[in-house]
């Protein structure tokens, strides 16, 4: 045990951590569905042979780019370090979540007086207004809400406000 370690057991360990790599890297990305999609290529190119169709391997062979195109990896934002990179089917999803979240806020912000409960916004407005310590535009806010506000919905109001 406390014998120093031989050259030949290293030059073992090394090797069985050099064949351990290779097989994870041989496994991991791209590299079984990649065996799948060649093995999916024989088979079609059998079909085309047997069939004289050539149609289903273009059709093939373009899907399995457009797949490729869509895995591989991208940075979602240019200043993204290079290690935070994601395949670039989910960067597409990412941007166009925030494109459509960005699009409803917009809605909200353009409709959100001219809706028919605004008094209730205002009233939410009010209070965070005087919880954050604005007291001139919780006045304020108060004010339009219970100008707005129809007569049977004064009590709400005020517990609203309170």
């Amino acid at each position: 045990m406390g014998e120093a370690p031989d050259l030949l057991d290293t030059a073992y360990e090394f090797a069985g951590f050099q064949a351990a790599a290779s097989f994870h890297n041989a496994l991991s990305g791209l590299a079984v569905p990649l065996l799948f999609a060649l093995a999916g290529v024989a088979y079609r190119i059998f079909r085309v042979a047997e069939d004289g169709a050539v149609r289903p391997l273009t059709f093939y062979l373009l899907g399995m780019i457009v797949v490729a195109w869509l895995a591989s990896p991208r940075s979602s934002e240019p200043s993204a370090l290079p290690h935070l990179r994601a395949p670039r089917g989910l960067s597409l999803i990412d941007g166009a979540a925030d494109a459509v979240v960005r699009r409803a806020i917009e809605g909200v912000n353009r409709d959100f007086l001219t809706r028919p409960f605004e008094w209730e916004r205002l009233a939410l407005l009010a209070r965070v207004a005087k919880v954050s310590g604005d007291p001139p535009r919780a006045q304020q806010a108060t004010a339009r809400a219970r100008e707005l506000a129809p007569p049977e919905a004064l009590p709400l109001l005020d517990s609203l406000l309170r």
